[in-house]
């Protein structure tokens, strides 16, 4: 019988010799050393020899669970089509099979990608990563003015309409989420929500990075620019949206100073009542790839971190819609005392040990151990305090009902319920409601005596005053 070890070890040997073997055979050059990259997708950083001289390659491979409504193909597709168009971008060399595709590895500093690591590094803005940050934006207007139909060939559609710019993207996560059977009332809330407040006057729509703000400097200019996984054609202001909603968990420096600069090269004037509802659209579709990953199960990834996030993500999508509805949201809640699970605690405790002690190998790595740990480091918290999160949000959606729930799948039954038949006056309700619930997710994962200024407690800084207007310091600096 083959242990999990010999099949992780199986698994391990089969993908690098894959790799080694397209490597040897379409670029005559020989492997010399190989590694996973932390990340909640595979991939692998390569170095190799050809020529008597060494570089490097990244090989990407497809998502654990269905995450994107893209394939792997559409985002080499477009990458190739960004290097073509003069971007500084990693070269493509080609694909190894449908789930890995090969592209140069480029030196360069980039910010962290996870939550988890952003809890775990100094988040600081340097004056060089700052340079690199307004030369991204001018990248952007260069993007923004490229023929939409250079991705006709892609998964991309061509939208006309203005529903269709602003959601054309978010449109194709909901149906994927509906496929899963995953979609919960606060999803619900959201498309509604971003349905029903879409700009009309946007009416250009322009090829988009989708996933934007990731890039690498070296120095203050730009290395590369990384990640088209959601690269298609919608509103412009799709790639802003990123900036806000990765800050302060990377340090992005002033963004509406980036913001500003984009007008300045551009010479087109800023719209930010749209900017902010675009955060919202943005933020919404990222958080629909956490609620799909809790509803499959898949072998890889990072369970911890998809728990983290979706919360994390949640919140912040309702700081957002805050900031379009002119609201402030409330944030004066407290951890209570941790239940005590003194079963549940000794199992669990039980376990990390045993996971620390798992041995390392080219085939298991540090990270991929710590990966494996905050499971039961993450149920640790769910264990002492879901039974509290739990209760809150049944009494908040019994409040908002005007009728008492007996269990949480009641609860949540009306009030997805009522979510789809809701009118528009009752989103401020339901959007206290939603936020409540995610504050208190994001408090556990923050832990007992957290500061406010925890990063699972930062907030989307608002753009709009009371009256829907940009904030003075947001426009004019």
């Amino acid at each position: 019988m083959i242990t999990q070890d010999q099949d992780i070890a199986v698994a391990d040997a089969a993908a690098r010799a894959k790799i080694t073997k397209w490597v040897e055979g379409k670029l005559g050059a020989r492997v010399v050393s190989m590694a996973r990259v932390r990340r909640w997708r595979p991939i692998w950083r390569v170095r190799y020899e050809a020529d008597g001289k060494e570089a490097g390659l990244i090989v990407k491979g497809m998502r654990p669970f269905e995450a994107i409504p893209y394939s792997l193909q559409h985002e080499m597709a477009c990458q190739k089509v960004f290097e073509e168009s003069g971007f500084p971008v990693p070269h493509v060399f080609g694909a190894i099979d449908d789930l890995n595709f090969v592209m140069e590895f480029v030196e360069g500093e980039v910010e962290p990608g996870l939550v988890q690591q952003a809890d775990e590094a100094e988040n600081v803005m340097a004056p060089e990563r700052w340079a690199a940050s307004l030369e991204f934006m001018e990248w952007l207007v260069k993007l923004h003015r490229l023929p939409i139909a250079k991705l006709a060939h892609t998964e991309a559609m061509l939208p006309e309409t203005p529903d269709d710019i602003a959601l054309n993207l978010t449109e194709r996560y909901y149906e994927l989420i509906k496929r899963h059977d995953a979609v919960d009332a606060v999803t619900d809330f959201f498309i509604r929500w971003v349905r029903r407040n879409v700009p009309k006057h946007r009416t250009r729509p322009s090829i988009v990075f989708g996933d934007g703000a990731q890039f690498m400097n070296k120095g203050g200019k730009i290395a590369a620019i990384f990640d088209f996984e959601l690269a298609h054609v919608g509103d412009p202001y799709n790639d802003f949206a990123p900036f806000r909603c990765r800050h302060p968990l990377q340090n992005m420096g002033d963004v509406p100073a980036l913001y500003r600069h984009y007008e300045k090269v551009s010479g087109e004037p800023l719209d930010w009542p749209a900017i902010s509802y675009a955060t919202v659209v943005y933020s919404a579709w990222g958080m629909t790839s956490y609620t799909t990953a809790l509803q499959e199960q898949h072998v890889g990834g990072d369970w911890g971190e998809v728990v983290m996030a979706r919360a994390f993500i949640m919140r912040r999508t309702l700081d957002a819609m805050a900031d379009c509805m002119g609201i402030d949201l409330d944030c004066d809640i407290e951890l209570p005392a941790p239940r005590k699970t003194p079963i549940e605690d000794s199992g669990l405790q039980k376990l990390l040990l045993e996971i620390s002690l798992l041995p390392l190998s080219d085939a298991f790595v540090g990270w991929q151990r710590d990966t494996l740990a905050s499971i039961p480091r993450t149920l640790l918290q769910q264990v002492h305090y879901g039974q509290w999160i739990e209760q809150e949000y049944v009494a908040d959606i019994s409040k908002l009902l005007g009728r008492t729930f007996g269990t949480l799948d009641e609860a949540d039954d009306a009030l997805k319920a009522f979510v789809n038949s809701a009118a528009p006056e009752h989103d401020e309700a339901l959007a206290r409601l939603f936020h409540r619930h995610a504050y208190r997710s994001c408090l556990v994962i923050a832990g007992e005596g957290a500061s406010k200024e925890h990063v699972m407690l930062a907030k989307i800084e608002p753009l709009l005053d009371k009256n829907g207007q940009p904030r003075k310091e947001a426009a004019a600096g």
